[in-house]
């Protein structure tokens, strides 16, 4: 037996209100359709428009699941409910009997479990694509089937004259530098370890 106040057993057996507020589900539907388009539009666009789509998909999602909270609960502790019978019995049926009882009081978990993984996902994930696509094509942009270097470096229109000669698809001049530290304290510059035209034909 333990002591509790009047008040106090009254709060613990006080149900929720059945219902959510309209306007919270209307706000939360448009979110979430904001957040459908917003991924359609990142899968279809590259760079920084990719990227811009993403943080923008990322933050609607989250503000849909937080205003829609209460309804992903309803349906979750529904379509778990039997498969949390099944598994741990009567402790499974009091968590999901709980859970649709608490729906809108257990909105906040689920907030921040969206927040910490779609963050999480932003922070381990993304910068991961961006810099291995930053190599990829770093990398393709450098191959060529032909170049021609020089030890004392190229005019500036060897470029534009290697374009005109028939055949040649495309030509690009490469200048290669090095970053240059003096110490810890003092700013970098850049200063051109060598100096060269690479004009880059392609037949």
């Amino acid at each position: 037996m333990t002591a509790i106040r009047p008040t106090e057993a009254l709060g613990e057996v006080a149900v929720e209100p059945a219902r959510s507020g309209k306007i919270r589900l209307a706000v939360g539907l448009v979110a979430l359709v904001g957040a459908t388009s917003s991924a359609m539009f990142t899968v279809g666009a590259t760079g920084q428009a990719a990227l811009a789509g993403a943080i923008g998909m990322l933050y609607l999602f989250v503000i849909a699941v937080g205003l829609l909270a209460p309804w992903i609960n309803r349906a979750a502790a529904r379509l778990l409910a039997p498969a949390l019978r099944l598994v741990w019995g009567t402790s499974g049926y009091l968590a999901s009997a709980n859970l649709r009882a608490n729906a809108q009081g257990m909105a906040t978990v689920l907030t921040a479990l969206v927040l910490s993984v779609g963050f999480g996902g932003s922070v381990w994930f993304l910068q991961d694509n961006l810099e291995r696509q930053t190599i990829a094509q770093s990398r393709d942009g450098m191959l060529a089937n032909r170049a021609l270097v020089s030890p004392a470096g190229l005019p500036t229109s060897a470029a534009e004259e290697i374009r005109r000669i028939p055949g040649v698809q495309a030509a690009t001049g490469v200048r290669r530098t090095s970053v240059v530290v003096k110490s810890s304290t003092a700013p970098s510059r850049s200063a051109p370890r060598r100096s060269t035209r690479t004009p880059q034909p392609r037949r």
